[in-house]
């Protein structure tokens, strides 16, 4: 599907969809009035399509049966989408869109890790379906954890314009939660539909990497006497070791300097000697310190 004016092959070129430094906004509309000529242009000029390139993304699009159809039509969706969801590879990015048909309501009692209360109507039959699904599958309600008025969280308006519902979702990874920036209603968007254009913005991030990591941060207790003479005699009996090679270096070191000192004298007489130590003490080359005035 191409837009009015652009080719089949600049469709085919891939866009950049999540970097670390760009932000992406992935949209959702169900138009009705698609069959229509001239429809599908409209709504690709409002909409991109975009391919993955530093993340793996998948992003499955649902049309969930209304809450007045059978209970036999619901839990058959809900069952072909487990099916689709349990093919997705468990690192992906899994995002969900669509019109689900479902009210999930404010109240998110034993439900906080998975949606939040800025939603707009109470929940109906559908919306337990769909947050058990949501729950199962690990998945957070985009569109119930931004404050938002209520003209920007309406996805559906009826006909007559009397009745609007929150509707259409856009659940996400929980694991990628953080990724997801806002959720919000376009309603400039206009297809002649009687749903609303859902964006979710989106950017990615980089995770920080720690190199304590995997380590276990040792703690020790030297309050207590005994232990703490334990420790001492522990860290006695380690250094022992090293004290020893200190002694025994200072002692060779001591007897080098006697040893050449009397060969030193045997050679050139102790006057000499004498003449060759204060002379040490003036480096040629470097100029004695003055002090600060």
């Amino acid at each position: 599907m191409t837009c009015a004016g652009e080719s089949s092959r600049e469709a085919c070129v891939p866009t950049t969809l999540l970097t670390t430094k760009n932000k992406t906004r992935i949209w959702t509309w169900n138009i009705r009035t698609l069959y229509e000529t001239g429809r599908t242009a409209q709504a690709c000029r409002e909409m991109d399509r975009f391919n993955s390139k530093d993340r793996r993304v998948t992003i499955t699009h649902c049309y969930a049966p209304t809450n007045v159809a059978d209970i036999e039509d619901t839990v058959n969706f809900y069952e072909h989408a487990q099916t689709i969801i349990d093919k997705v590879p468990k690192r992906d990015m899994k995002i969900l869109s669509g019109d689900f048909n479902t009210k999930v309501g404010i109240d998110n009692t034993n439900l906080e890790y998975i949606m939040g209360i800025h939603s707009t109507v109470e929940q109906n039959e559908n919306g337990e379906f769909f947050t058990e699904f949501c729950s199962f599958n690990d998945l957070v309600i985009g569109g119930t954890l931004f404050p938002r008025k209520n003209i920007h969280k309406t996805t559906w308006i009826s006909r007559d314009g009397k009745t609007e519902n929150q509707i259409d979702h856009t659940p996400i990874s929980r694991k990628w939660g953080r990724s997801l920036h806002d959720v919000r209603v376009k309603g400039g968007a206009a297809a002649a539909s009687d749903h609303h254009l859902v964006a979710a913005l989106l950017k990615t991030k980089i995770k920080s990497f720690n190199e304590s990591a995997g380590r276990p941060a040792h703690k020790y207790n030297i309050r207590e006497k005994q232990k703490s003479d334990h420790f001492k005699i522990k860290m006695r009996k380690r250094f022992s070791v090293l004290s020893y090679y200190q002694k025994r270096q200072s002692t060779n070191s001591d007897e080098v300097c006697e040893r050449h000192g009397r060969r030193h004298v045997q050679l050139f007489g102790s006057r000499s000697l004498e003449n060759t130590r204060s002379g040490s003490q003036l480096t040629p080359g470097h100029a004695p310190r003055k002090g600060r005035t």
